[in-house]
């Protein structure tokens, strides 16, 4: 393959991932994974000085915190519903396992109870 063919072949690629509703995740999410890594590795004394370099009339950290965050929480609205709900999942499922590992005996009765009223709940969704 000539030099073009494949460079258009990347910027095909990269257009793709860009065009997807699910690139701003992944980008948030490596980004995290980043800075995390930076955080806590030997460049960690300048990682945090950087983020108090002014650029413009503040800061980087007032930059991170203010505009970028309000740009990333312009997220569509599936997506809010889709990490509320594994929100409560994940929250449901954290009770359940301390239930089950730090219970002696487990009351029937309200456990019943819970189970009739989220059946409820779903039924009525």
């Amino acid at each position: 393959m000539s030099s073009t063919v494949k460079k258009c072949r990347i910027q095909s690629d990269l257009h793709k991932l860009l065009d997807a509703e699910a690139s701003g995740g992944i980008v948030y999410m490596i980004v995290a994974v980043l800075v995390i890594i930076t955080a806590n590795s030997a460049f960690a004394k300048t990682y945090f000085h950087a983020l108090y370099v002014y650029v413009g009339l503040f800061s980087l950290q007032h930059w991170i915190n203010d505009a970028l965050m309000s740009v990333f929480f312009l997220v569509p609205a599936w997506l809010e519903i889709f990490v509320a709900a594994l929100a409560i999942v994940d929250d449901l499922g954290g009770v359940i396992v301390i239930t089950i590992f730090y219970t002696s005996d487990v009351n029937l009765v309200a456990l019943n109870g819970a189970v009739l009223i989220f059946g409820n709940l779903v039924i009525f969704n």
